[in-house]
């Protein structure tokens, strides 16, 4: 049976569909006529041109640092050793020296104007004249320099209470560190009262103190009295502290008038009716209080304000 070629038949357009009333109503004649109005004309003005935009900048390429050059455990070589070269000399001047005899003489001349200041000041508590010679300073540093035994005497004046006081002769040992009997003994001139102010340690050797006694047994019947002060103890005066007391020496009005209020005697206020201060305490030995001497001590107190406490005068145990 022969095979047949069977032609196939091309689709067939579809028929156009019919469009309805309705749709035509809603859909806008494009055909119809623009309406006849003139556009408005734009203004002669050129329009601005934009700015230009600035050119971006390529990223700069990272650039690699390179390695660290590993430490190497190699010894470096010495450099040759270098000729030396002689320097040229400069003609420095020597810092300025010092004076060993010079300074202490400085310093010593410091220690001396305290001295003269507490002297001052203890001579004119006790009632003594101080704006004679003992108040030019100046003169007795020029002496204090020279390094001799020197000496300036006081007139007696009226102290606390009207009390008559005797000649003072005041003896400055200047540089005299090893004190000896024979520097005591020449220091006595006639009766007077005697302060001797000399260049030593704290305390006197025996040899020192048996002079002064022995100047003391002359002075015993006049009635004069021998102190020795160190400059140490002299370059500050201790009443001049913020805590101590007013000391007053009573004259003998005054202590006859203290004993009639007391009901007692003088013999039994020495005995212990009245409360004592040693003859070589430090505030005694300023006042220059001798035993049997009486002192009022006027202290402060936050509650009862001035209060008068009394002291007699009797000499340290040996």
């Amino acid at each position: 049976m022969a095979s047949r070629a069977r032609a196939k038949k091309a689709p067939e357009p579809e028929p156009a569909r019919k469009t309805s009333a309705r749709a035509k109503k809603a859909a806008p004649d494009v055909t119809e006529a623009a309406p006849d109005v003139a556009p408005d004309v734009a203004p002669d003005v050129a329009p601005e041109a934009a700015p230009e935009a600035a050119p971006i900048a390529a990223p700069e390429a990272a650039v690699a640092e390179p390695p660290a050059p590993k430490p190497t455990r190699s010894r470096a070589k010495k450099p040759p050793a270098k000729a030396a070269v002689a320097e040229p000399s400069v003609s420095a001047a020597p810092p300025p020296r010092i004076d060993a005899d010079v300074e202490a003489a400085n310093e010593g001349a410091r220690e001396f104007t305290k001295v003269l200041r507490t002297l001052t000041e203890m001579m004119r508590d006790r009632g003594y004249d101080t704006d004679g010679p003992l108040g030019d300073r100046d003169a007795l540093l020029r002496t204090y320099g020279d390094g001799a035994m020197f000496s300036v005497m006081l007139s007696g004046s009226s102290g606390s209470g009207g009390t008559e006081r005797p000649p003072m002769r005041i003896v400055f040992f200047p540089h005299v560190t090893g004190l000896k009997m024979e520097h005591i003994r020449k220091a006595y001139d006639g009766p007077s009262d005697y302060c001797l102010v000399v260049h030593s340690s704290d305390k006197f050797k025996p040899n020192v103190a048996g002079a002064a006694a022995e100047i003391e047994k002359k002075l015993a019947p006049t009635g004069h009295h021998l102190q020795m002060f160190t400059m140490k103890e002299l370059e500050a005066n201790i009443m001049h502290h913020i805590l101590q007391p007013r000391f007053f020496r009573m004259s003998e009005a005054e202590v006859a008038k203290l004993m009639a209020d007391l009901s007692m005697t003088h013999e039994k206020a020495l005995r212990g009716m009245l409360p004592r201060i040693h003859d070589d305490d430090k505030v005694a030995r300023y006042m220059g209080l001798r035993p049997g001497n009486i002192v009022r001590i006027v202290r402060d107190t936050p509650t009862s304000g001035e209060l008068d406490t009394y002291r007699i005068c009797v000499p340290a145990p040996v």
